[in-house]
């Protein structure tokens, strides 16, 4: 398809040879003429025509992929289709393949749908749902293509207007869609969030939990997430976590790394199975897909499903194998605040070894040792009279001591109050909770003053040992450590942006060894404290070597 880029724009190849395919097939009787208008202008194309004889007449799993390929030039139009990449899509067909009728919702479950046009056991009704015309055209056709009779309506899947149960629905709801009315999903979704004049504002992700939940009770459910949704706790996204649990369908939650789901987008997701009601689950199985047993590089860092080990045996294997796999009680998940990521239940590698060496000390929580401070936003005044410094993440070199603020700013007398009530003070110490997490850094010197003032940016918390309890020194040490890093970051959550929760971080368990050990562990911080300076010592004194020799002496930028 290539050969055709230069005649006709990328984002409408796909548009052009399906409609010819549509005259190939006979089905256009079925389409509304939405591919029509660029279809028209190169119907008679020889490079067009010959290049869909070449894929009709392909096997079918060849032609699959040349479907797949078409579809993400598509998704580079307005509105782009969010493509579901070859190795996941064929894996989460494999979820729905066994069940004798299926409803697929929203685009980005077409490729799945597809993938159940090659081999065996093809459910013996599929429907496919989506509010976008485009969308209903490109499903009739391709459908067409792979062998499959589909029944193609045009709906909003929410809204359940088109009537029927299934055995499985497939749904894979759109990123980043907010609902606000109620008419904008069934009456027994509105009746879940509650009739009221002003609804919640809901995203989709959490719309399809409650939609799967009070419509679906009868039918095995696949539902694709980002991985945020699996921790979220904004406004009643946990109140339908925690309902889901409860009710006993979840089977199985499989954590997908960023890259491996979508074919343009990377985000991590997850990949959620529900059986009907009456099928009680006491026990949730989770799965970590970036494990070497199922995921591939294929280059350039991008994560690829492996197809070898079918999702759907890890699910129905007898027991988990505790090390990719685990069995969470549904009581351990409403304890954990019904937080679905996998790596929280994973007992393996960081997690297990921080646990052990934490078996040889007395612990506290972090909030029972420590003041938390959570810097706050401090309000911008360019013509203001103080000076406010911020320390980043960036600003935090490799052995922790926080020396500078890259980030300089102005504000009046209301900001500098603001300011002062968390101004960093000498044995602070900054862990970072947002974006990059595990960033640790410790204040050893009087930064700032009356005027000039230095504050943690709000990627950070503050963290203020009991002294008489718990040395600075000890607990950078304890949570700069990798390991602890490793272990602290599995308790993350956010699609795009990585976050701690707070409760997650006042629960987090630090060692408290005897005064005695603390204060050896201090020397030994202070005694490697030295040596970084005598390192920078030299290495500000090899610079000036340098730059006293040819030709550095005579082309100075700082002249």
């Amino acid at each position: 398809m290539s050969t055709l880029r230069g005649d006709i724009r990328s984002t409408d190849i796909a548009g052009i040879i399906l409609r010819e395919c549509a005259k190939r097939l006979d089905v256009e009787e079925a389409l509304s003429g939405e591919l029509d208008g660029e279809w028209e202008k190169h119907k008679d194309d020889s490079l067009m025509l010959a290049t869909v004889s070449l894929i009709l007449d392909l096997p079918l799993e060849d032609r699959l992929e040349a479907i797949s390929d078409m579809l993400q030039y598509e998704g580079m139009r307005p509105g782009a289709i969010l493509w579901l990449k070859d190795g996941a899509a064929k894996q989460i067909a494999g979820l729905v393949r066994e069940t004798g009728s299926v409803r697929c919702s929203f685009v980005s479950s077409l490729h799945s749908m597809l993938c159940l046009g090659i081999g065996d056991n093809k459910p013996s009704q599929i429907r496919f749902i989506d509010h976008d015309r485009r969308v209903c055209e490109i499903a009739k056709i391709t459908s067409a293509m792979m062998g499959l009779n589909v029944e193609v309506i045009l709906g909003d899947p929410f809204q359940r207007k088109d009537e029927g149960e299934f055995d499985c629905e497939l749904c894979v709801p759109p990123l980043g869609m907010i609902f606000q009315r109620q008419d904008e999903f069934s009456r027994s979704v509105g009746d879940w969030f509650g009739h009221s004049s002003r609804p919640p504002r809901v995203n989709s992700e959490t719309v399809a939990i409650v939609d799967l939940l009070v419509n679906t009770k009868r039918s095995k459910c696949v539902l694709v997430v980002t991985g945020g949704a699996l921790s979220r706790a904004v406004g009643v996204e946990n109140l339908a976590r925690a309902e889901l649990v409860e009710s006993g369908r979840l089977a199985s939650v499989f954590s997908a790394p960023s890259g491996m789901v979508y074919s343009n987008m990377g985000i991590n997701c997850a990949v959620i199975t529900l059986d009907p009601l009456g099928v009680y689950h006491d026990k949730v199985r989770f799965v970590d897909l970036a494990h070497r047993n199922f995921s591939e590089s294929s280059g350039r860092g991008r994560t690829e499903a492996k197809v070898d080990i079918p999702w759907i045996d890890v699910i129905d294997a007898n027991e988990a194998d505790g090390d990719i796999t685990v069995d969470v009680s549904v009581a351990e998940i409403h304890k954990q605040g019904n937080n679905l990521m996998v790596q929280r239940y994973l007992t393996t590698g960081a997690g297990s070894k921080v646990s052990k060496f934490l078996e040889g000390y007395g612990t506290k929580t972090l909030d029972e040792i420590c003041k938390i401070v959570r810097p706050l936003a401090i309000p911008r005044n360019e013509d203001g009279e103080f000076v406010v410094h911020e320390v980043l993440p960036g600003d935090v070199p490799e052995f922790g001591r926080v020396q500078k603020a890259s980030k300089v700013s102005r504000t009046d007398q209301a900001g500098l109050r603001k300011a002062k009530n968390q101004q960093l003070m000498t044995g602070d110490v900054l862990f970072s909770v947002k974006g990059t997490i595990g960033v640790v850094g410790i204040v050893l010197d009087d930064i700032g003053n009356e005027s000039d003032i230095c504050i943690a940016s709000q990627s950070f918390i503050v963290l203020r040992p009991a002294e008489d309890r718990l040395l600075s020194e000890v607990l950078y040490e304890f949570l700069s450590n990798r390991m602890v890093v490793e272990h602290i970051r599995s308790m993350a959550s956010g699609a795009a942006v990585q976050m701690l929760n707070i409760k997650d971080i006042k629960a987090i368990e630090i060692p408290v060894p005897a005064m005695d050990e603390q204060r050896e562990i201090k020397e030994a911080f202070d005694a490697v404290q030295k040596r970084v300076e005598k390192l920078k010592a030299m290495e500000r004194e090899l610079r000036s070597d340098r730059m006293a020799n040819w030709p550095h002496m005579d082309l100075s930028l700082e002249e």
